[in-house]
């Protein structure tokens, strides 16, 4: 087996795939019905969002974002409708929590 996607589900799937899009420059690779993709798996992960519909459960995912930038990523998530967390330096990595427009946790976590 090997790694497909992350899902995140949301009562507004359009909103997240493009916050996503914005802060990734990721493709969307696949849209159908209530799902979108972001990236062809050659660069990294794939995204996938899920629209579920009002009155159905919104189940939640993290999501790790590796950059070389990390105040410039801090700053596109604001300017794309997140809002940031709370920082860590520990077990030899430095990330930061973040949150995308639905609440949805996930890090930027610094690279080389």
């Amino acid at each position: 087996m090997e790694f497909a996607y992350v899902t995140l589900s949301s009562h507004d799937a359009d909103r997240l795939y493009r916050f996503y899009a914005t802060l990734t420059g990721a493709p969307v690779t696949f849209q159908q019905g209530a799902y979108t993709v972001l990236g062809d798996g050659n660069s990294g992960a794939r995204l996938a969002f899920q629209q579920v519909g009002a009155g159905q459960p919104v189940i939640p995912a993290h999501v790790d974002l590796r950059t070389r930038r990390p105040d410039e990523a801090a700053q596109r998530v604001v300017d794309a409708g997140g809002r940031l967390g709370e920082a860590f330096d520990e077990v030899g990595s430095v990330w930061r929590q973040a949150f995308d427009p639905d609440g949805n946790v996930f890090c930027l976590m610094s690279a080389g």
